[in-house]
């Protein structure tokens, strides 16, 4: 088995990096069982675009392999392979070869496993990716196999072991990306509407509108992708060591990189601000208020700035009054420009007036 890089390469990290200048390291074309990857040698992928070698993080005495951006000015890294197994900086004998079981694997002098893709395990692990997303990248999960695809941040800019934020897609229908920390949710997207993530309303955007769902009921898969449709084109979406999520471009005729977009914005974008039964608006002082027949659960909390209690009901629906009098009827109070409630449900074919009886 040999391996190469694809010019389509698809996998994880963004920051800026001290690497290790690629100049001053030998190039393969191939990796295979006889032909191992040294720590003074790179493989360039076909197209040029990504190149995978061994760099040294913010000259933090720790090496790690990975891939990177091949032509742009400033480091960029895609992917890190033992991003929770660091090699000593001193330590230049460790290689990356393909194992007997056709596994990328990193080993060291004593020809010990340091890392490796362990591709026996997919589909019933948890697989975390890095950051960014890239075009063609899956992320999502298998119902049937428990296989999940996500984004996770680095510890911090020097260590790009995987810290409590993660991106990736809910269990639950309708289909919506989340933000978590740890398993705490931080931001969600908003349901998937077959066009658009509804909470994102940027994704009317032409630019913004190349995401795309790919279901498959049967398999019980459900990925997340999208396509630039220009491989020299640099975009991706990554996620921060503080929990911002980011379509980032990069200009390399003036060297600049610019945000096209990010999340969250303001506190109104943190999931839960308000509370169940809440309703928050940025430019508002407070932020947070009721919805209309509801009342703060804790006006000590709520005065405190405190509001994620949410509300409680204050007046009590004529439906659930022991009355005979119907003469009134509850109805629907119509509310704009709000994302729908986290666990919503789809009712087909109904009209408002069906569901008011």
């Amino acid at each position: 088995m040999n391996l190469h890089i694809s010019s389509a390469f698809v996998s994880s990290f963004f920051l800026l990096y001290n690497l290790m200048p690629s100049q001053y390291c030998s190039a393969i074309d191939a990796i295979t069982p006889t032909q191992v990857l040294t720590q003074e040698q790179t493989l360039t992928s076909s197209g040029q675009i990504f190149e995978l070698g061994f760099f040294n993080p913010g000259n933090s005495g720790k090496n790690y392999a990975g891939v990177w951006y091949k032509n742009i000015s400033v480091p960029t890294i895609v992917w890190v392979a033992n991003r929770e197994r660091p090699l000593s900086a001193l330590d230049s004998s460790t290689v990356l070869t393909i194992g007997s079981d056709g596994n990328l694997m990193l080993v060291d002098s004593m020809q010990n496993s340091v890392w490796s893709t362990n591709e026996s395990s997919y589909g019933r692990a948890l697989i975390i990716l890095a950051i960014p997303f890239l075009p063609n990248m899956k992320i999502g999960m298998n119902i049937k196999t428990g296989e999940r695809r996500s984004l996770a941040s680095w510890q911090t800019e020097d260590d790009p072991s995987p810290r409590n934020f993660s991106l990736g897609i809910a269990a639950q229908m309708p289909l919506q990306s989340f933000i978590w920390n740890g398993t705490i949710p931080y931001w969600r997207s908003g349901q998937w509407n077959g066009l658009k993530f509804t909470g994102v309303p940027e994704m009317d955007d032409v630019y913004l509108n190349v995401f795309n769902l790919l279901q498959d009921t049967q398999q019980g898969t459900a990925y997340f992708t999208f396509n630039i449709f220009n491989d020299s084109y640099v975009t991706n979406t990554v996620i921060s060591t503080v929990g911002s999520l980011k379509i980032r471009d990069w200009d390399e005729d003036k060297k600049k990189r610019s945000t096209r977009w990010e999340e969250p914005r303001s506190l109104c974008d943190l999931h839960g601000a308000c509370g169940p039964y809440g309703v928050c608006n940025t430019y508002k002082s407070p932020i947070c208020r009721c919805l209309k027949g509801f009342v703060p659960k804790s006006s000590d909390e709520w005065s405190k700035g405190n509001w994620t209690g949410g509300c409680i009901r204050s007046t009590e629906l004529l439906c659930d009054k022991n009355t005979s009098d119907r003469r009134k009827n509850d109805g629907f109070w119509k509310l704009g420009g709000t994302k729908l409630p986290d666990l919503n449900e789809y009712l087909r074919h109904q009209h408002a007036k069906e569901c008011e009886i």
